[in-house]
């Protein structure tokens, strides 16, 4: 059973959506309430952008035992500022992403001012968020993971999965290399290598909603053709 309330913001058309959830807890099996965010304004709820940022957006901790697990839900961020949406959902069902952006439509977010990105993975979401609140363009990030990828074995004295972009303290950015949801190594983010690839970008028009490695190494092999 959901208890459904509205967080208001200045603009009465445009509000960050919460869903209480009555949930039962794994650990020892009572009753707890789990605020769910459906839908989050950015720039008006800076404390909510903070949460996912720090991997405490999802986290549900029981009100009785404080055993902490998880919770994953489909939700959306729309940063004004930025003028971008985040989309994300697990299994990226397409009636989910439909329904999110119907209700934006509703509300009278004029998607043609926003870029739309959609992800499926929470690491994902997280480092989407992270980039666009820093300000970065994420096809320019994605090509700098790409390009700072090792191709050779020989290149490359650790094994990792794959790269994600992070803050590190107040001010400094870098790139972490992740193998088995742990860091085993890390790079310094370059502003000057961003300002060289996003000069391939900054005018590009983008007509896919899937900005990843995938996308990063379709572009570079396009370009280099």
């Amino acid at each position: 059973k959901q208890i459904a309330y509205l967080l208001m913001m200045k603009r009465k058309s445009r509000m960050t959506t919460i869903f209480l959830t009555k949930t039962n807890c794994t650990n020892c099996g009572k009753q707890s309430i789990f605020e769910r965010f459906d839908r989050v304004y950015a720039v008006k709820t800076p404390d909510i952008i903070s949460a996912i940022l720090d991997w405490d957006f999802f986290k549900f901790t029981c009100h009785n035992c404080n055993h902490m697990v998880l919770i994953d839900y489909p939700t959306v961020v729309v940063d004004e500022e930025q003028k971008t949406i985040i989309q994300y959902c697990a299994d990226g069902n397409v009636d989910v992403l439909s329904m999110q952006i119907c209700s934006l439509i509703s509300e009278g977010v004029n998607l043609s001012e926003y870029r739309i990105r959609v992800v499926s993975d929470i690491e994902s979401f997280v480092e989407k968020v992270q980039i666009v609140s820093a300000g970065y363009d994420d096809r320019a990030i994605e090509l700098m993971k790409y390009m700072n990828s090792p191709f050779e074995d020989g290149d490359i004295q650790f094994n990792y999965e794959h790269m994600v972009f992070t803050k590190v303290g107040h001010e400094s950015y870098q790139f972490m290399f992740i193998n088995n949801q742990t860091a085993v190594a890390s790079l310094d983010f370059s502003q000057e290598q961003y300002e060289y690839y996003l000069a391939d970008v900054v005018d590009l028009e983008t007509n896919t909603y899937y900005i990843d490695s995938r996308w990063a190494e379709s572009f570079t092999r396009s370009s280099l053709a």
